[in-house]
């Protein structure tokens, strides 16, 4: 059985559902299986859930079997999570994705399974090194989840894993640290005050950009440059190379520090499978 996540150095994400919740005309239900650690940190979530209109089942491992036909299932916790959860997830994971979950103290994933009991049905495990990264991990994705569960929103696909992966400082001798789009997700999810640039012309940001991202066209960034913090952390875009290069060291060159620039751009972005964003 194959995933459909990322191996990484781990963590976040999700997905979209959109596919599942069409299916839910009658409305959206979601099975979440925990034990006494993991459950309760969420439970004010599953209660917003409730509140939005989205059936919550909250099961242990023990009372789980008679909901492993559900369509929708939440599983809290990796594969050394207690109470029989840990021994649940233990037969869903790959080897790698065990390995990358004791990696690290930090470590932490969702993994997207599809039809694992039943015929389109999605198990969605939200796993951490420990209870304290299961938590956080839930935490970042609750947004997500209700969007898509509430909305029925499908503007992510199903394929999409956000990965919360180390993120190298910026050094301040270069013009800009290059990174990869993984550890650019993980800098605009984990960094403060963190400013995502598109610096595209205005048609190609209006087809699809980085959620967040602010459109500053290289050609308008001399003027803007005026506008912004240089004490400020940055990471930018184009479709490519050529453009958001330009764009660093037109900035370094006027004192900014601490700058990211995404290798590949937009186009790697979507490679990986992350949200995007349109422009109304």
């Amino acid at each position: 059985m194959k995933s459909v996540s990322v191996s990484f150095a781990v963590l976040l994400s999700v997905f979209a559902l959109g596919a599942l919740a069409s299916a839910q005309a009658a409305g959206p239900k979601v099975t979440v299986v925990g034990n006494s650690i993991d459950l309760p940190p969420v439970q004010g979530f599953l209660d917003n859930l409730a509140t939005a209109g989205v059936t919550v089942t909250a099961v242990s491992a023990q009372d789980f079997a008679p909901h492993k036909n559900d369509s929708l299932i939440f599983i809290l916790g990796g594969q050394n999570a207690p109470e029989g959860v840990g021994d649940l997830v233990s037969g869903l994971l790959t080897q790698s994705e065990k390995d990358e979950l004791m990696s690290r103290w930090d470590a932490r994933t969702i993994v997207i399974l599809p039809n694992v009991w039943a015929a389109k049905q999605k198990v969605i495990i939200f796993a951490g090194h420990e209870k304290e990264q299961t938590r956080l991990l839930f935490g970042e994705t609750q947004g997500d989840i209700l969007k898509t569960l509430k909305f029925n929103d499908s503007a992510l696909p199903d394929n999409y894993t956000a990965s919360i992966v180390p993120v190298p400082p910026t050094d301040p001798s270069q013009p800009f640290t290059e990174v990869d789009p993984y550890q650019a997700n993980s800098i605009i999810k984990t960094i403060p005050g963190i400013t995502a640039i598109d610096v595209r012309g205005k048609e190609f940001y209006a087809v699809g950009h980085i959620p967040g991202a602010i459109n500053i066209p290289v050609r308008d960034l001399p003027l803007a440059m005026k506008s912004l913090d240089k004490n400020g952390t940055y990471i930018l875009n184009c479709g490519g190379n050529s453009e958001s290069i330009k764009a660093g060291n037109m900035m370094a060159a006027e004192g900014f520090t601490k700058i990211y620039r995404l290798v590949d751009g937009y186009m790697a972005w979507r490679k990986a499978g992350f949200p995007r964003e349109k422009s109304a």
